[in-house]
């Protein structure tokens, strides 16, 4: 009598590599279909949109110049961070009135004048889905020319919307 072959394809050791394989493939791409969710190279759940945690800081009229009755001049006060948003090849500054367009020299000129925040960062980057790497690419270039240190930039590592 001839002896019968001991499971085929359907032995226990074939059927748990194809799910492990099938599971890590799945776990691959299923960030890139539900955005939001997993997947991301920050730390947690990932669950929501990273820019609801976004807070503006907002200062208060000085007393006196409320006191002495004389309008400040409209001079641009130093920041302590500046947030700049990549959208393809357009760069945005993000202040308490919403988003407005602008170029680099605008940038470099607030960046150098930006005074850090608690962490010492001057200037934080985020980027869309849509942001090219050549606007990323000539960002960073024109911050490293003007001598601003890598340790003061903070690109955030999730896309915002």
């Amino acid at each position: 009598m001839a002896e019968r072959s001991r499971g085929g394809i359907f032995r226990k050791r074939n059927v748990l590599g194809l799910t492990l394989i099938a599971g890590m493939v799945v776990g691959t791409y299923l960030p890139n279909i539900w955005k939001g969710f997993g997947g991301g190279s920050t730390w947690g759940i990932g669950i929501g949109d990273p820019a609801d945690g976004l807070q503006i800081e907002t200062k208060d009229a000085s007393t006196d110049d409320e006191l002495d009755g004389t309008i400040p001049a409209a001079q641009p006060q130093p920041q302590s961070l500046i947030k700049v948003i990549i959208d393809e090849r357009s760069f945005f500054i993000r202040s308490a009135t919403g988003d407005r367009p602008t170029e680099l020299t605008e940038i470099i000129a607030l960046a150098t004048a930006a005074t850090g925040d608690a962490d010492g960062f001057r200037v934080k980057i985020y980027r869309k889905g849509s942001s090219r790497p050549s606007a990323e690419n000539a960002l960073n270039d024109a911050l490293s020319k003007a001598d601003i240190a890598e340790s003061a930039v903070l690109w955030v590592p999730t896309e915002i919307e």
